[in-house]
């Protein structure tokens, strides 16, 4: 069996958001609706990447520190690096990749934001790291960049923590013809400095960036093709 990439969007839908404007909110505000529903919370905002939605947030928020996964995606660290974060690192599971409990005690205290990664999907052991980062005041951010669609005890991941991140990314499971994401945020105040802080820095899409991912988008669908894949491996690998 030859391994394939695949997107969740067709040539149809490639063409619909080369053409739909960036002032068009119909579409932004159905999916916000939909996300707000399954997630039971009116704050959801819609962001360009799952990088973009944890930078946001971190501009957002006053504490001076954020506390990550030894093993986790660079685009969590660029963000944080980007928002003048100082970064720690927590210690990930013997057997697997996400951050354990332990590796919380005495880094975690009201300046120190816990970044709560559900790695490739798999939920971390949130239920205790509430609890320790609950008892020193720290903020919990959920990174289910990865896991949208994941539970934990039929609980949603993302809904959890004061606040969490997820991506439509081509590598994930749901993803979109451009990158995008959105961001959840409990706090009704700390998600309205995250809408201020969108509406006073953030920009449409410059023109060819959006024809690059539109270009790549184009590229993913065609690799779904059996025949093409195995050319484009066999050249790759050769």
């Amino acid at each position: 069996m030859i391994p394939r990439t695949k997107v969740n969007y067709s040539l149809a839908g490639l063409a619909r958001a080369a053409i739909v404007s960036e002032k068009d909110g119909q579409c932004r505000h159905e999916l916000t609706r939909r996300l707000a529903d399954r997630f039971e919370t009116r704050h959801i905002l819609l962001t360009g990447s799952g990088r973009g939605a944890l930078y946001i947030l971190l501009c957002a928020l006053p504490q001076r520190r954020v506390l990550v996964p030894a093993y986790t995606c660079k685009a969590v660290i660029e963000a944080a690096r980007l928002a003048g974060k100082e970064i720690l690192y927590g210690e990930s599971e013997e057997c697997g990749f996400n951050m354990t409990p332990q590796a919380l005690k005495g880094s975690l205290d009201q300046e120190t934001i816990l970044v709560a990664t559900h790695q490739f999907g798999i939920p971390c052991d949130i239920h205790c790291m509430l609890e320790i980062a609950r008892a020193r005041g720290a903020f919990v951010i959920e990174d289910a960049a990865a896991s949208l669609g994941s539970r934990i005890r039929g609980r949603l991941t993302g809904s959890f923590g004061d606040a969490a991140f997820f991506s439509f990314d081509s590598t994930k499971l749901v993803n979109v013809p451009l990158k995008a994401g959105f961001l959840l945020v409990r706090d009704p105040d700390v998600f309205r400095r995250c809408q201020d802080f969108v509406q006073s820095n953030c920009r449409p899409m410059p023109l060819l960036r959006k024809l690059h991912y539109l270009l790549l988008g184009a590229i993913l669908i065609g690799l779904e093709q059996p025949s093409v894949y195995r050319l484009f491996h066999n050249i790759k690998f050769e």
